[in-house]
């Protein structure tokens, strides 16, 4: 049949070749109908966009872990007795604003320094590999910390590293192969 070529070249989701053509077809014709959909390239990588999306997402991701991880400040201000109902919720929602926008600066900036660094790193070396994403989750585990003194920069150096590792070798992140430990083989 004409359009095996075409069918092999359009496998699904899964590695599978479940698209079938339409019977009577060509594979110009089927190529000319795929031409009505155009491929856009990917865009291009920069470590100033690279940073730019990671503080742009890393802001709502940390909003979200500060309203989902509630302050301790909620819980004595609901046993108060002495406030009204509307007063808790008032106070409740201060509290999770102040709480949720130090929280998106954090992961922000976490981001920012993070992807920066590897993508500068990555340009610097000349080469795609773990080192980059780790001395990345060292930069940015330590810029975190650093209000907190020089034990606190060494627990967030060791916990941003060790993150990133699970990523990229555990979880497969990045185009690593993910680790036999993860996927059970």
């Amino acid at each position: 049949m004409a359009a095996e070529g075409v069918q092999q070249a359009i496998p699904d989701a899964f590695g599978g070749s479940t698209w079938k053509p339409p019977s009577g077809l060509t594979d110009a014709q089927i190529k000319d109908k795929f031409r009505a959909f155009p491929v856009h390239p990917e865009p291009p990588h920069s470590c100033a966009m690279n940073a730019a999306m990671a503080g742009v997402f890393g802001f709502p991701i940390g909003i979200f872990m500060a309203l989902m991880f509630q302050s301790p400040e909620l819980n004595s201000l609901d046993q108060r007795t002495d406030v009204s109902l509307m007063h808790k919720v008032r106070e409740g929602f201060k509290v999770s604003f102040r709480k949720g926008w130090s929280q998106g600066k954090s992961f922000a900036t976490l981001g920012i320094l993070f992807s920066s660094t590897e993508c500068l790193m990555e340009k610097y070396r000349g080469k795609h590999d773990i080192w980059n994403s780790l001395l990345g989750g060292w930069i940015g585990g330590a810029a975190i910390a650093w209000r907190g003194g020089p034990a606190a920069i060494i627990s967030s150096m060791a916990l941003m590293t060790g993150f990133s590792l699970v990523l990229d070798l555990g979880l497969g992140m990045r185009g690593y192969r993910p680790s036999p430990l993860f996927t059970g083989e």
